[in-house]
């Protein structure tokens, strides 16, 4: 590889990382719609990347792992869980209740579901070749948490499938619950 080839994929990959931390700001490359809606916050609409998206994910849950505990395990947790992830990234509360959406909770084009199967997968694995499984509703924020005390997040594009960065590779987070 040459040495400018490996600088352009550094910066890309460390813009992607800068954003998923929350660290980047600015104007948003695309106005992002979740299942439809379009996330307002004080700033007027929420109009980011999906790294973005998903970093803000990331952090409204690791918040909600710090006041419970844990990551939500029944299907009440996973409903406050989702209403609380629903409120950090709409600005208000939401007016409709979850809903169940073959194995995931559902509450405005977020999904919430639990997947054991992924979470001994490597997560360079994961961002090369996402699993069959991670195939929903195009435009979703879907947060699988894989049942030991981790989670993953991904938006899904118009086909589906994650999202994926300039490099090609999946736009995947993977967490663990912070108590």
């Amino acid at each position: 590889m040459k040495k400018s080839e490996l600088n352009i994929r550094t910066l890309i990959t460390s813009t992607a990382l800068l954003a998923v931390l929350g660290l980047v700001t600015g104007p948003a490359l695309a106005q992002l719609k979740i299942g439809g809606f379009v996330a307002p916050t004080a700033g007027g609409l929420f109009a980011s990347s999906p790294a973005v998206l998903i970093g803000k994910t990331g952090k409204a849950l690791q918040e909600y792992c710090s006041k419970s505990g844990h990551l939500p395990k029944s299907t009440t947790e996973m409903d406050d869980a989702l209403k609380a992830l629903y409120t950090a990234l709409f600005g208000s509360a939401a007016t409709v209740e979850p809903v169940a959406e073959k194995q995931f909770r559902v509450l405005g084009g977020v999904m919430l579901g639990i997947d054991d199967t992924i979470g001994n997968i490597a997560l360079d694995e994961l961002k090369r070749n996402p699993p069959a499984s991670f195939k929903v509703p195009e435009k979703r924020l879907v947060v699988l948490l894989t049942g030991d005390n981790q989670f993953v997040i991904w938006y899904s594009a118009a086909d589906g499938k994650p999202a994926v960065d300039a490099l090609g590779q999946a736009i995947i987070l993977r967490q663990e619950c912070s108590k």
